[in-house]
């Protein structure tokens, strides 16, 4: 009869322990590299789909409610001390208005910031695109050989839900 207990008290110590131990696994972040552009990044969580590469965005992912974050990066069209981070930022916006025929586009806040201890402009926008309203937030970095581009693009209702995962890609992104 001791034998039966103690054999019932160990199996039901190993089935109560094992799922503790299972549940407390940590994860580790994956951080995504890109070698030849020099940086990377804290890849986002599993809801969200990797796309790409294309021509304009070195990552892409996706979510199923249509909302997008894209890394990209562009070699500098002028000299490193001439480069303008809201100038170069605000003709790539009108160049998307135009292209994509966005309308209502409206910036509704903006900064200067700094990300990986290099200057970085960022700003919110709102706009319609084929009929759909849209919210964003884009960082723009200066880095030695290139500048990057870090986007969340989101349906408006969405945007307030994916914000703070996107600004901890932003905080791990990091050149190398």
């Amino acid at each position: 009869m001791k034998n039966i207990i103690i054999g019932l008290a160990c199996v039901l110590v190993v089935t109560s322990v094992i799922p503790v131990v299972a549940k407390g696994k940590s994860t580790k972040p994956t951080y995504l590299s890109n070698e030849d552009k020099f940086y990377q990044f804290q890849k986002p969580g599993k809801a969200w789909s990797k796309k790409g590469p294309d021509k304009f965005n070195d990552y892409w992912f996706v979510r199923r409610d249509r909302s997008t974050i894209y890394i990209g990066s562009r070699i500098y069209m002028t000299e490193l001390e001439e480069f303008d981070l809201s100038a170069t930022e605000y003709g790539w916006l009108k160049g998307m208005e135009k292209k994509y025929e966005y309308t209502d586009l409206k910036v509704i806040e903006e900064g200067h910031t700094t990300i990986d201890q290099h200057p970085a402009f960022w700003h919110v926008i709102e706009l319609r695109f084929r009929g759909s309203a849209r919210k964003e937030k884009i960082y723009l970095v200066q880095g030695d050989k290139f500048y990057y581009r870090l986007r969340l693009s989101c349906p408006k209702r969405y945007f307030d839900k994916h914000l703070e995962e996107f600004e901890q890609l932003v905080k791990s992104f990091k050149l190398l």
